[in-house]
């Protein structure tokens, strides 16, 4: 696509692309989905976010954070 002009930059897209995993130190374009290739890190990486979403809640999956405090307080 091209660029914008006058100084106003031209429209981004965000596509929604599901479950993927992206080598940032070969490929920033993140343009080649590895996640078959690496099953062991997806698997971790999954394991570390349902840790999160156990702790501090996920309103896409619609769980309840057990470590969630009033704002504000300690």
């Amino acid at each position: 696509r091209p660029g914008g002009t006058g100084g106003i930059p031209t429209d981004y897209s965000q596509d929604k692309i599901g479950l993927a995993l992206f080598d940032l130190s070969s490929d920033i374009g993140e343009t080649m989905d590895v996640k078959d290739d690496y099953p062991g890190v997806l698997k971790k990486m999954q394991a570390l976010a349902d840790n999160m979403r156990t702790d501090l809640g996920d309103s896409l999956t619609k769980v309840d954070g057990v470590g969630l405090r009033a704002p504000g307080k300690l």
